[in-house]
This record gives C-alpha cells, sequence and structure tokens, in this order.
C-alpha cells in the first residue's frame, strides 16, 4: 500500500521500494522532500477511510437497490390484484346484463 501512498501524495516523485514498509523506501527525488513515516500513516488512514466509505456505499446501493426491487415487486402484485379485480367486476356485470334479458 505504500507505493500507492507514495503516488498520491508525491506524484511523479522517484523512489524505490523494497518490501511494503517506510524502512524500505530509498529517495531518489531531487526536487521532493521525502515523506515522513507520519505523513504516510496519515494518508494510510485516510485511504482506509475512504475504502471503508466506499464499501459502505456499495452496502447502501445494494440495499437501495433490493427495497426498490422488493417495492417493484409489491407493485407489481398489486397491479395483478387491480386487473383481477377489474376481470372479476368486468365479468360480473357482464353476468348481470345477460341474466336480466
Amino acid at each position: 500500500m505504500i507505493a500507492a501512498i507514495l503516488q498520491k501524495i508525491r506524484p511523479g516523485a522517484s523512489w524505490n521500494l523494497n518490501g511494503d514498509s517506510y524502512d524500505g523506501l530509498e529517495w531518489l527525488d531531487e526536487n521532493q522532500v521525502k515523506p515522513t513515516p507520519v505523513e504516510i500513516e496519515s494518508e494510510r488512514a485516510n485511504i482506509s477511510i475512504f475504502i471503508a466509505d466506499q464499501e459502505a456505499q456499495k452496502a447502501i446501493g445494494t440495499l437501495q437497490l433490493e427495497i426498490n426491487l422488493d417495492h417493484e415487486n409489491r407493485m407489481r402484485a398489486l397491479e395483478g390484484v387491480e386487473a383481477l379485480t377489474r376481470e372479476q367486476y368486468g365479468t360480473a356485470i357482464k353476468n348481470a346484463y345477460l341474466t336480466k334479458k
């Protein structure tokens, strides 16, 4: 994750990384200052919060989709009941007129 953090906080900087720890970071860039361990850990926390937020948003989206689908299914069921009721009503009216004749 340090490589991703370095690319974010020091875009375009030159460096080598042996492993995935600050101790393995060799800073080569002459224009940008090597980030401190505190900067890297702060950004790691920000990234972790961002990832957690994205996962939460995805879960909320999935739940919302399920709620919408459930609502749509209920509406279709109600439409089916209304259609059946209209059909039954129409049949009853037809039968009433046919019986009177």
